[in-house]
């Protein structure tokens, strides 16, 4: 119960993640393949990523916010990123 409830945690987090990647990245004019050729992956990874498909580590998430010239605590907490309620 407790490793299912950290999955869907955790799952949780990474669709907030990708969603606010999506909002910024739109928000900043940005197309995914913009941000794909930043950090070096490509147009489909970012679509994942936005998707919450994919997990990142935060080695990407960090190149990420540099391309968007974004502190990542303000990130997450402008988007509500990190929370510890489950949705619905």
């Amino acid at each position: 119960m407790e490793k299912q409830l950290f999955q869907e945690r955790e799952n949780n987090f990474y669709q907030r993640l990708g969603r606010g990647l999506k909002l910024e990245r739109i928000g900043q004019g940005f197309t995914q393949s913009d941000v794909a050729k930043a950090i070096n992956v490509s147009f489909q990874q970012i679509q994942k990523y936005e998707k919450g498909i994919n997990k990142t580590d935060v080695f990407k998430i960090l190149e990420i916010m540099n391309f968007f010239k974004k502190d990542y605590k303000q990130f997450l907490e402008e988007y509500n990123v990190y929370t510890n309620r489950t949705e619905n």
